[in-house]
């Protein structure tokens, strides 16, 4: 193969477009890589790569935007909601065994793989078919599956960490867990305050009212599995690259997501200056950060070795503890 160009021969046959020998070698080692995967990591990637497809020709939500003057949408388009489905592979690729060795949070990965696939689709389906109605139960149900995954996915990183950390990290663990539910708490009075829904249905708005609600408590979870996360910086198994942005990505969703919470409920009782702050620009991106950011970086942590235990080396475990 040349990086030279298709040019006609004696006869004016245009000759095969050649393939740029670094492009051809790097598809031959992506193919031999998805190959040697274990079938659970090649079942995941191609329902990323067939999501990234469907969505862009338009067949499912959420829409994928390309837009250079919008780099924020591009990369909402993508974070987490890929990620998340791309989860189980990232765990299983980075611990092969995990299937066996650490089945509870591999479970949970699949679980939370497989809501974020649905999310969009099947709330939409039933839509069409019988309206509001069972769009709320779907969604409802889509919602509570992801959560179950949440929770398995942290019991699995609980029974992964040191069972004595010292109270220096444990103490950590619990304000990053207890910042998450305040900011979840946050953002359920300020949906109390709001206008609410009325469709004109009673049934209809109790389903709808179960939904808000229940979107609004799944995240809930990550409080449990940020806990678990920080109560891994002990754990000297483990690379620490990946236990430092687990912690960063759970510190994140607490403490930002706190502030932005508190502000979106400030602004729900007509706080002038509250208002003032969620209107100004970039006030988007740090909402993302706070949310979409920090469950891609947990993500990318998994990635790295978050439920690795096979790094075993001589070094310090990473703590919270003065020294």
């Amino acid at each position: 193969m040349t990086d030279e160009p298709a040019t006609p021969d004696d006869r004016g046959v245009v000759e095969p477009l050649r393939v740029p020998p670094t492009v051809a070698r790097a598809w031959r080692r992506a193919v031999a890589w998805f190959t040697a995967q274990p079938p659970l990591v090649r079942l995941f990637v191609t329902l990323a790569a067939l999501d990234v497809v469907v969505r862009w020709i338009g067949i499912v939500g959420p829409q994928v935007y390309l837009d250079p003057s919008a780099p924020l949408s591009i990369l909402t388009s993508f974070l987490p909601h890929d990620l998340l489905i791309l989860l189980p592979a990232l765990i299983v690729s980075r611990r092969p065994n995990a299937a066996e060795a650490i089945p509870t949070l591999v479970d949970g990965a699949i679980l939370v793989a497989l809501a974020e696939l649905i999310a969009h689709p099947s709330p939409g389906l039933a839509s069409e078919v019988g309206g509001i109605g069972p769009w709320a139960i779907v969604a409802v149900a889509v919602i509570v599956i992801g959560a179950v995954g949440w929770i398995a996915i942290g019991r699995g990183l609980a029974n992964l960490n040191p069972l004595d950390p010292n109270p220096s990290t444990a103490g950590w663990a619990n304000l990053a867990a207890l910042g998450i539910t305040a900011a979840v708490g946050a953002a359920a009075a300020a949906y109390l305050v709001g206008p609410g829904f009325d469709v004109g249905d009673a049934e209809l708005n109790r389903l709808i009212t179960l939904h808000a609600v229940v979107q609004l408590l799944a995240p809930l979870t990550l409080a449990y599995v940020g806990r678990a996360v920080v109560r891994g910086l002990d754990d000297r198994t483990r690379p620490e690259i990946a236990l430092r942005l687990g912690a960063s990505a759970m510190f994140l969703a607490a403490g930002l997501g706190l502030a932005v919470s508190l502000v979106g409920l400030l602004a729900s009782i007509d706080i002038a200056f509250a208002q003032s702050v969620a209107q100004v620009a970039g006030w988007g991106a740090l909402y993302w950060l706070a949310t979409g950011g920090a469950i891609s970086l947990l993500v990318v942590a998994f990635g790295l070795g978050l439920a690795d235990t096979t790094a075993q080396d001589d070094h310090e475990g990473v703590t919270l503890e003065p020294q």
